[in-house]
């Protein structure tokens, strides 16, 4: 599969796009087959080696905290083969590969939360009515430019969580 990687702390020309090998997802994970990924001020951080030491994955790091796809292998979920998913949080691009890449396995539990249905009615658009992708984790955080959608008045009832079973 693609991923686009780097194996050294710096600025944007340490990106590279590789063929690696596909995850497989262990007890407790979904296989996601990407189809959008997104950026996070974090990405940035990480590259250029801001954060302490010990605080990133060993090299070669694949970035992304932020991404969509659709369920390849759902293990023990109640998410359906392709079942359209978000994938936030859960240390991705830090402590875990991330979104730029083909596939991920995502943990998919009550506890995880990081990885989420997403309603078929959602779009991909700026609107009033939207869940950014990401948590700020700072008030200098800024939301993202894009974020999902929904276009029906009370899109609750199709947010609930197959990974907790509500």
């Amino acid at each position: 599969m693609r991923a686009i990687q780097y194996d050294r702390f710096g600025g944007y020309d340490v990106l590279r796009l590789v063929e690696i090998p596909k995850p497989a997802p262990q007890t407790g994970q979904v296989l996601v087959r990407l189809t959008m990924a997104g950026t996070h001020p974090l990405d940035d951080t990480v590259r250029r080696g801001k954060l302490p030491a010990g605080a990133v994955k060993p090299f070669p790091l694949t970035p992304g905290s932020i991404g969509v796809g659709t369920v390849q292998e759902p293990g023990a979920s109640e998410l359906a083969v392709g079942s359209r998913v978000v994938i936030s949080g859960g240390r991705y691009g830090i402590g875990a590969d991330g979104t730029w890449a083909d596939y991920s396995s995502s943990p998919c539990s009550p506890r995880s939360r990081s990885t989420a249905p997403t309603p078929y009615c959602w779009t991909w658009s700026p609107a009033r009515r939207s869940l950014p992708l990401s948590t700020a984790s700072s008030p200098s955080s800024r939301p993202p430019r894009h974020s999902v959608t929904s276009s029906r008045e009370d899109p609750s009832d199709e947010c609930s969580s197959a990974c907790d079973g509500g």
